[in-house]
């Protein structure tokens, strides 16, 4: 995908037939401009392994997109961010 990670649909499908891709080697969508967005973390992870097992299975959900939150973590100092930067949102109009 744009993002350098594997580009799925709402399904967590890929372009190639009955492959699907999902947590840190997938690409989301953002909620908030609806373009694929690559921000690894472990509960989003967890929700597309869900939806890919549900549809492979037969079932109907669907991967909705994230805000875009991040957490680093260096010895006792934690950081993290959720939705755009002022240089995203001035990039996005």
């Amino acid at each position: 995908g744009n993002t350098g990670a594997i580009a799925v649909n709402s399904k967590m499908q890929t372009n190639l037939p009955h492959i699907y891709a999902v947590g840190d080697v997938a690409e989301s969508y953002s909620v908030i401009t609806g373009k694929p967005i690559y921000r690894p973390l472990g509960s989003t992870a967890n929700k597309m392994g869900r939806i890919a097992g549900d549809v492979i299975t037969g079932g109907t959900l669907e991967h909705r997109g994230v805000l875009g939150t991040g957490i680093l973590r260096v010895f006792d100092l934690a950081i993290g961010q959720t939705g755009m930067n002022e240089t995203e949102a001035l990039a996005e109009g």
